[in-house]
């Protein structure tokens, strides 16, 4: 009987130790994935001017046209609007404009209600 119950207890431990170390080996990969934060180079400079910047300004997103084009054989007008980060102080004044990679597009129709026949 002892031989059996020295089997057992044997049998929890070992799963306690593979629990136990399964579980430092996911810890230890999750802070290894948490340094792998990427920073932007504007953020490496001086903390309290970064700082100081974040908290005196505020930004908007705002999309203005960059590009207009004409297509006369499809009769069609394309627009091209960017989206900006638009920054300003505590007065509401304009400091800086940041471009981001999102565009939208619209396209009018300049055949003007024509059809071909």
């Amino acid at each position: 009987m002892t031989g059996k119950r020295f089997n057992k207890k044997l049998s929890i431990v070992v799963i306690l130790l593979f629990t136990l170390l399964t579980m430092a080996f996911l810890d230890h990969k999750t802070e290894v994935d948490a340094l792998k934060v990427p920073v932007s180079i504007a953020t490496m400079g001086n903390d309290q001017e970064n700082q100081s910047t974040k908290l005196n300004e505020t930004f908007d997103l705002e999309f203005k046209l960059v590009d207009t084009k004409e297509d006369k054989d499809e009769g069609e007008i394309v627009e091209t609007y960017q989206e900006f980060e638009v920054y300003k102080d505590e007065n509401g004044v304009v400091t800086k404009e940041v471009p981001t990679n999102h565009y939208n597009y619209l396209t009018y129709s300049t055949d003007n209600g024509k059809s071909d026949q």
